[in-house]
């Protein structure tokens, strides 16, 4: 999630996130995110300083949450590897529309995709 508002704080010319740049906010830590979670009331307090990971679901809220509602996310369900290639021109539609890194996971996994290669 950090590596996505980073990219989106450094790199985007959307007109939300100009906006955001010009409030001088940083890149909140996991303490700030934890407790943004509570706040929202998604988590119960005991979270906030856990080490318990969070999901695509968190991941959104929370970015919607620290760009003051200017960035939605979506939510692609993909259930096993073998689906992703279905998802391919998606993708590459993405990155040539937003060009935002991708997070994608799955149990107690994550991984960013920065670009997909077509052939």
């Amino acid at each position: 999630m950090q590596t996505l508002l980073s990219h989106l704080l450094l790199n985007s010319s959307y007109t939300g996130v100009q906006e955001l740049k010009q409030t001088g906010k940083s890149i909140p830590s996991h303490m700030e995110i934890q407790e943004a979670l509570v706040t929202m009331g998604d988590k119960e307090k005991e979270f906030a300083g856990s080490s318990q990971w969070i999901g695509a679901v968190e991941v959104a809220m929370s970015i919607t949450y620290f760009t003051n509602d200017l960035i939605d996310c979506k939510i692609v369900n993909v259930s096993e590897g073998a689906e992703l290639v279905a998802k391919a021109a998606e993708l590459r539609s993405h990155f040539l529309t937003h060009g935002t890194p991708v997070m994608i996971g799955g149990d107690v996994y994550a991984h960013t995709i920065l670009g997909v290669d077509i052939n």
